[in-house]
């Protein structure tokens, strides 16, 4: 029987084991159920590395299997999935995992619920169960984006409540104020880099920011 103990055994005479190789299949499947791959569907591909203590060694046989999954429809990955021989609690965690996929960076498509829930179906795992792993899924996700939010408000030198008219003033005045040719008559080399790696933290906030706007979060 697998077990989920089983997906942190690296061969390293052999290379991944198949177990490791459908995990990462069927996490590229669900991720791609969702439309174009988005970057923090690749974070949490690299979250899911780090859980099940792979090395970098393992990112070429892991890019390949999730490049796989994301050509397989879903019937052919349920079946593969449906043959595994697990115990109901790593059936949990494989199901788990798919909904920390989803809601890395969306909410669910239509795709992936309907995906997600039919394995939970042909697992014979109870109704209740595969909910209670969804919505465990989502509150990590809505906590993390609470998070972001409020670190990215921070270098703005914004508090949480500010919206988004004072979010676009604060990103206009910050990078006028940091803008390089204000120092690069004045200020010494060190200056200059930290100045601009201050620019460049506003810029990535705002991006963060616009981009939680245009989801509606």
């Amino acid at each position: 029987m697998f077990n989920w103990r089983q997906l942190r055994r690296v061969r390293p005479l052999h290379g991944e084991s198949a177990l490791q190789r459908l995990f990462f299949l069927y996490l590229g499947h669900v991720a791609k159920l969702a439309g174009a791959v988005q970057a923090a569907q690749i974070q949490q591909l690299e979250q899911e590395m780090r859980r099940l203590s792979l090395g970098s060694m393992a990112v070429d046989w892991i890019a390949a299997a999730c490049s796989q999954g994301k050509q397989l429809n879903s019937d052919k990955v349920c079946a593969q999935l449906q043959r595994l021989t697990l115990a109901m609690q790593d059936k949990s965690d494989w199901l788990a995992a798919g909904w920390r996929m989803v809601y890395a960076s969306t909410s669910p498509t239509m795709a992936q619920l309907g995906f997600l829930q039919q394995l939970a179906q042909r697992w014979q795992m109870s109704p209740i169960v595969a909910l209670k792993l969804q919505h465990e899924a989502q509150q990590q996700a809505k906590g993390r984006l609470v998070q972001g939010r409020q670190a990215a408000l921070q270098v703005l030198g914004l508090n949480y409540a500010a919206q988004w008219p004072e979010i676009k003033r604060a990103y206009r005045r910050l990078t006028s104020q940091l803008h390089p040719d204000k120092y690069a008559a004045v200020a010494n080399a060190q200056q200059v880099q930290q100045i601009t790696a201050r620019l460049i933290a506003v810029q990535q906030a705002y991006q963060y920011l616009k981009q939680q706007a245009q989801r509606g979060v």
